[in-house]
C-alpha cells in the first residue's frame, strides 16, 4: 500500500471489522491519518445528516490544523426505522409508471383527434 501524505480521516464503529482494518492496515500508511471512532454511527449519510454541524467542525479542524476535533459528538443510538419501505416502493413505482404512460397515451390520442378535427373543419 502506498503512503498518503494528505490529512485523511478514517471512520469506523467500534464493533465492525472496518475499525480493526483501519487501525491495523490503513493508518500506518497514512502519515497524516487520524482515526475517529463514532459509536453506533452508520455510513456517511448518518454522519452527515444526524449531526451535520459537528461533522463540519470535525472536517474543517482536520484540514485546518491536522487534528480532528470530535469533542462535540454526542452519543446517538442507531435508528433502524425505515422511512419508506421497499415493499411499499415496489407497489408505488410500477403504479406511478403505469399512470404516467397512460397519461402520455391519452394526451397523444387527444392531440391527434384535435388535429384531425381541425383538418376536417378546414376542408369544409
Amino acid at each position: 500500500m502506498s503512503v498518503v501524505g494528505h490529512p485523511t480521516l478514517t471512520r469506523a464503529g467500534r464493533r465492525f471489522a472496518a475499525a480493526a482494518y483501519a487501525t491495523n492496515e490503513l493508518l500506518p500508511s497514512l502519515t497524516n491519518g487520524r482515526q475517529v471512532i463514532l459509536s453506533k454511527m452508520g455510513h456517511v449519510s448518518d454522519i452527515g445528516h444526524i449531526q451535520p454541524e459537528v461533522t463540519l467542525r470535525l472536517l474543517t479542524s482536520l484540514y485546518d490544523t491536522g487534528k480532528a476535533d470530535d469533542s462535540l459528538y454526542k452519543y446517538e443510538p442507531m435508528n433502524f426505522k425505515v422511512s419508506l419501505e421497499f415493499p411499499v416502493l415496489a407497489k408505488i413505482l410500477p403504479a406511478a409508471s403505469a399512470l404516467l404512460i397512460l397519461g402520455l397515451v391519452l394526451g397523444v390520442r387527444c392531440s391527434v383527434r384535435r388535429f384531425q378535427n381541425r383538418l376536417v373543419h378546414r376542408r369544409q
